[in-house]
């Protein structure tokens, strides 16, 4: 079952690398917007970007660029667009999550492991 997992969790990851970013204009960006890693490898290249910037932007991944960053970034970036995190809202996984609880009176890892045991 932990390999089953491990092989699940790696496709949901490349499946997330392909789908889930996108171009966009660089005067479109806007604070809190999370910058892919490919934009971060380009400033890392990039003469204009010390260190101490990219770190910051690193460690504002979770919840995006500020304001500062942003205007630094409008004023630096080599390139006429940016790729960003698409990114989707966790709640409804939660709601499902919380819903199927409900129903079946059981949390959702026993009825993936029922029907694994019962599909033996």
């Amino acid at each position: 079952i932990g390999f089953l997992i491990a092989i699940l969790s790696r496709v949901l990851n490349i499946y997330l690398e392909i789908t889930d970013k996108k171009e966009i204009k660089l005067y479109n960006l806007n604070v809190n917007m999370i910058l892919s890693k490919k934009s971060i490898l380009l400033m890392e290249k990039n003469k204009k970007f010390d260190n101490i910037i990219i770190k910051e932007i690193k460690e504002s991944i979770a919840e995006g660029i500020n304001k500062e960053q942003l205007e630094f970034i409008k004023k630096n970036y080599p390139e006429k667009e940016i790729s960003i995190e698409n990114t989707f809202p966790f709640a409804p996984y939660i709601f499902l999550g919380v819903l199927t609880s409900l129903i079946f009176h059981k949390n959702i890892l026993e009825i993936i492991l029922n029907l694994i045991h019962n599909n033996k």
